[in-house]
């Protein structure tokens, strides 16, 4: 997860973005329907943080798009940043991550084998077939 902002915006001139440095921040978030508007719901109560939501989107790169383009800051997955965004993108500190699940029905399906290996590509971690098997579902 990182910060995306403006070229003209103060966290240009910084390698990273203390999460408590948001507070206050003209923030583009995501509609409720959204799981990243939930995430970062969750993610700025627990570190006791308002933000001032200016604009809301479905979409992390319009999320991106639009805090590059000068109208608040966002917090994006990497994943969003398609190309080369003209936009300034710092990480956060302390580093914030989610977790990525993907559960297959059809393991032996070529394009559900190829999307798997491109997650791992990337650098997600292998979860072993038997993580199935244990109490609870599919594990992580």
């Amino acid at each position: 997860m990182v910060v995306v902002a403006s070229p003209g915006h103060s966290f240009a001139d910084r390698a990273s973005v203390a999460v408590e440095e948001l507070a206050g921040e003209p923030f583009v978030h995501y509609g409720p329907e959204n799981g990243m508007g939930v995430w970062i719901g969750q993610f700025v109560t627990a570190w006791h943080i308002d933000v001032t939501v200016v604009l809301r989107t479905r979409s992390p790169r319009t999320a991106a798009q639009l805090a590059g383009a000068g109208m608040g800051v966002a917090i994006v997955p990497v994943s969003a940043l398609a190309g080369r965004p003209s936009a300034v993108v710092r990480r956060l500190e302390p580093r914030v991550h989610r977790d990525v699940l993907a559960i297959t029905m059809v393991p032996s399906d070529a394009l559900v084998r190829r999307f798997i290996a491109d997650l791992r590509r990337r650098g997600l971690p292998r979860v072993s077939t038997e993580a199935r098997d244990r109490p609870g579902g599919a594990g992580r």
